[in-house]
């Protein structure tokens, strides 16, 4: 079916609205720039680099990329202490200018000491290094206490903070970490392609406004909700 009227909003079908996408036409030279750009700026220059070969294309200059990977990779290893070393040894201004940043790598370091299953060290920990950050700022000391209620559980993993201990979780201090980084060297703290992302978003919901349509609900998958099954699963 195509298009009709619904309470005064346009209404469009799942097949008539592919067909608009369809009609677009990005072409693949961009789409491998938003690719190269995304693994350059996020911290994985060995990955952008065979993907520059694979492509044809030249990876942009970035002399601190090896410093960002290296740091990426300390944090999703957990390993937060080579991570705040390898911070320092590229730029200590990074961290001496963002306390709330550096308030989340120590609580990644306390989340850490908990996935290692030693709770004594993790408490010692929080006491003497984590709490003193948090004790000024009602934001951060509910993170801390969060982060502190993982200790009441026999298996933190099955808490309701399990979250903390999650992959994810790494992903998003490492990010946040990268960012500042980007940040303290005049770049965009992000890639082009999580911007681009942000703006679906946000025309998406001013679409809806005016029309009936299909949406995207999961960013990953990409695949497009029908109208009807879209106002389901928003409410």
């Amino acid at each position: 079916m195509g298009k009709g009227r619904s309470s005064g909003k346009e209404n469009i079908e799942l097949d008539d609205w592919e067909a608009r996408l369809n009609a677009v036409s990005v072409s693949g030279e961009t789409l491998d720039g938003l690719v190269l750009d995304y693994l350059t700026t996020e911290g994985y220059a060995e990955a952008a680099q065979a993907f520059a070969q694979e492509s044809g294309r030249s990876p942009p200059p970035d002399p601190g990329a090896s410093a960002r990977t290296e740091i990426r990779r300390a944090v999703q290893q957990g390993d937060i202490e080579r991570a705040v070393d390898a911070v320092n040894d590229l730029d200590a201004s990074v961290l001496e200018a963002d306390p709330g940043l550096f308030f989340q790598l120590q609580r990644q370091r306390l989340i850490e000491l908990v996935r290692a299953g030693d709770p004594a060290a993790a408490l010692a920990f929080a006491q003497e290094f984590v709490a003193p950050l948090a004790a000024d700022d009602p934001r951060l000391l509910e993170d801390l206490e969060q982060t502190v209620a993982l200790l009441l559980f026999q298996q933190p993993a099955d808490s309701p903070m399990a979250a903390l201990l999650s992959e994810g979780q790494r992903r998003r201090t490492a990010g946040e970490l990268n960012a500042a980084v980007l940040r303290a060297q005049s770049r965009a703290p992000e890639a082009s392609l999580l911007r681009l992302l942000q703006l679906l978003l946000w025309l998406q919901a001013r679409v809806q406004r005016l029309a009936t349509c299909p949406v995207i609900h999961d960013l990953v998958e990409g695949s497009l909700v029908a109208p009807g099954a879209a106002e389901a699963a928003s409410t």
